[in-house]
């Protein structure tokens, strides 16, 4: 009895082996037949496929996304722009064009092509291809032209940047700036609730359908989740105040929403400031220049006081969960442990203990803004004495 002859086994071709077939004109890669029928059938499921990702979401793409074979650059010229100007050519003629008729409206040479396309003199391409893929080609390039044009910026960036200048920018911004949530802090909720929500300033402004000044939206919710640990956690800066406008101002520096590529240089800027301002005492009293000086030290009874008030209300700085319209980490820190007023620590430390919640956005941020400007909480006391039962 004959014995049945075994069907060899299919071997898929690897990543880079499809790469390589891409633009070699030979009929096997690594031994295995490869058609130019199906060199190009590749190609098209991927344009179909990179295009889907894209439709489904608008977050940066992954590393595999920007090593596919269209991003790929032959002679200078990645192959996603080449197919870009040909298929606007194929548009503008309502049909898959031959290269005789390409070259009469493109600006790319047949070396700019795989070489699959010109087999039959491109009769094969209008087999496989047509005008419709010309939709999803347009969308791919517009995503890969912005993200090489950002790429672009945030180099000439990297080469001119200057830490110290940067610092003295910050200090500048930190005393002239104004903020959404000085004027209206149910707008800023609504911002950072929405931003939470969406996941992006692109996709807030989209949603918003204006754009949105990184200027008046200045907080923490929009700095790579791994700088404001550091914040949240002291290690960027003793000093909360400078943490935070540090780690804002590196941020919109190489201008990051959520890009996973950026997020070194966002840290490795802030890093460096924050050494500047350490090293430098000079930049730390012009930042806090006021009509108070929170840099004497704090006499032995003001500390008792201070201790006496801990003792007495002993609330931990985030024992209770953040709810919307609640005051910041960074708000409580300067109160208690910055500015270290005594009314304004004895009021907060009360408030959450007898409270059993944080004090809210609105009334840390009273008394934040007339210690700044006086150097007390007189006012603001007077104003909230009915607070406690009392």
């Amino acid at each position: 009895m004959e014995e049945k002859k075994k069907k060899p086994k299919k071997v898929r071709l690897s990543e880079e082996a499809i790469s390589e077939a891409m633009w070699s004109e030979a009929e096997t890669i690594n031994g295995i037949p490869i058609s130019a029928e199906e060199k190009l059938v590749i190609l098209r499921s991927e344009i179909i496929d990179i295009s889907k990702k894209i439709a489904k979401s608008k977050r940066q793409r992954s590393k595999n996304f920007w090593n596919a074979n269209l991003f790929k650059s032959r002679d200078e010229y990645p192959l996603i722009e080449v197919l870009y100007d040909y298929f606007q050519v194929a548009k503008q003629i309502d049909s898959i064009p031959s290269f005789s008729k390409y070259y009469d409206y493109g600006k790319f040479g047949r070396h700019n092509f795989p070489p699959a396309m010109f087999v039959d003199k491109g009769g094969l391409v209008k087999e496989i291809w047509s005008v419709d893929l010309a939709d999803s080609v347009f969308m791919i390039f517009q995503i890969w032209n912005t993200e090489r044009k950002k790429e672009e910026r945030l180099r000439i960036k990297r080469k001119n940047l200057q830490v110290e200048e940067e610092c003295l920018r910050l200090i500048e911004h930190h005393k002239s700036k104004t903020r959404t949530a000085d004027h209206n802090i149910e707008l800023m909720e609504e911002m950072i609730a929405a931003y939470q929500k969406l996941g992006s300033l692109a996709k807030l402004e989209q949603a918003l359908g204006t754009e949105v000044s990184r200027e008046s939206f200045r907080h923490l919710v929009r700095v790579p989740p791994e700088l404001k640990e550091l914040v949240d956690n002291g290690k960027l800066s003793s000093d909360p105040i400078i943490a935070t406008e540090i780690a804002i101002h590196a941020t919109d520096y190489f201008e990051w929403d959520q890009e996973e590529s950026g997020i070194k240089d966002v840290i490795s800027l802030a890093k460096d400031m924050a050494k500047t301002f350490k090293a430098n005492l000079s930049l730390r009293r012009e930042f806090f220049t006021t009509k108070d000086d929170y840099s004497k030290p704090v006499t032995n009874s003001k500390t008792s006081e201070l201790k006496e008030i801990f003792e007495e209300w002993p609330v931990k700085e985030s024992k209770y969960e953040w709810e919307r319209g609640d005051r910041t980490q960074n708000q409580y820190r300067f109160i208690v442990f910055y500015s270290k007023v005594i009314g304004a620590v004895r009021f907060v430390r009360r408030w959450e203990y007898e409270k059993g919640r944080r004090i809210s956005f609105a009334l840390a941020s009273q008394m934040i803004d007339e210690i700044k400007q006086n150097g007390n909480v007189k006012e603001f006391l007077q104003e909230h004495q009915d607070k406690f039962n009392d």
